[in-house]
């Protein structure tokens, strides 16, 4: 709970969820004295400014010890983690506003206990915000040796991720929640059943890329949907799982930026490799093709 002691400092206690109703208490007495008052007592504005600071130092890497310091294991999703259509210019203010904390976070230390977490089953999706589970997506390469053993640049990295976020869509489902959920559980499968052991590097990068990719730009409606109304990926792919092509088209149209492409290092045979194999992995992901397997 929120605790400002006698001298009006701000104290430990105190969350971001508390900072934020204090903030628009003060907001709103401030608006009250201005208007019954010629004048705002100066020991408000003291107290409105420790506020701010209290506020930037919460938001502040240098304040932040590991990823997960006020989470709830035990909360679950409080409200829908899909939003309402907004215009692109409110989009594109989102996305800018997720770029930006993702930055900062990958100055952040994942704590031992999250990262634990991470490789289970039951790891609690439903907590973790965008920014929050770029990082963990990028901490599960990292804890597989992805980026060292295949001479992945962390810089490009970052941008093939945040990209590959950017190109989620704002849909019920098949969103970037949904695919934050089904990397995970190729992870924590990865785990499990000790996958490194028994697949080569390439073969394990692929899977989980493949599990992060696997819905990119899905419009909400399925693929019976495509055919039926005749839609544009419908023509395009003939009707042959015009979506899971669509995902994989995006996927691979995101690699070919020279910003994004975390496998520019990779030889020509590599590429050829993991080229394939995602394909495969992502169209094998259309449900009508499952009694084919």
């Amino acid at each position: 709970a929120a605790d400002i002691n006698e001298r009006g400092v701000l104290s430990s206690r105190t969350d971001v969820a508390d900072i934020t109703f204090i903030d628009k208490r003060l907001s709103d007495l401030e608006h009250k004295v201005s208007t019954e008052n010629d004048t705002v007592p100066e020991s408000f504005h003291q107290l409105k400014n420790k506020v701010d600071t209290f506020t930037e130092k919460l938001e502040n890497v240098a304040h932040l010890s590991w990823l997960g310091l006020s989470k709830d294991l035990s909360m679950g999703m409080s409200q829908p983690f899909w939003h309402k259509k907004t215009s692109a210019v409110k989009m594109e203010a989102h996305h800018k506003r997720v770029y930006d904390r993702f930055m900062k976070f990958t100055k952040v230390h994942v704590s031992e206990e999250v990262r634990r977490e991470l490789r289970k089953q039951s790891f609690d999706n439903w907590q973790w915000d965008d920014p929050e589970m770029l990082i963990l997506l990028r901490q599960m390469y990292i804890d597989l040796n992805l980026i060292s053993k295949l001479d992945i640049d962390m810089v490009v990295f970052h941008e093939w991720l945040y990209e590959v976020y950017r190109n989620y869509n704002q849909v019920p489902f098949h969103n970037f929640k949904h695919c934050f959920m089904v990397a995970q559980m190729m992870y924590g499968l990865t785990w499990l059943i000790d996958l490194p052991s028994k697949l080569d590097t390439l073969e394990v990068f692929t899977l989980l890329t493949s599990a992060i990719c696997h819905d990119l730009d899905h419009p909400g409606y399925n693929n019976a949907y495509q055919i039926n109304a005749k839609t544009e990926l419908a023509l395009r792919y003939n009707d042959i799982s015009p979506l899971e092509n669509h995902h994989c088209a995006i996927a691979f149209d995101i690699l070919k930026k020279e910003n994004c492409n975390m496998t520019r290092k990779f030889s020509r045979d590599q590429f050829k490799r993991f080229r394939d194999s995602m394909i495969r992995c992502i169209l094998a992901t259309d449900m009508a093709k499952h009694n084919e397997i």
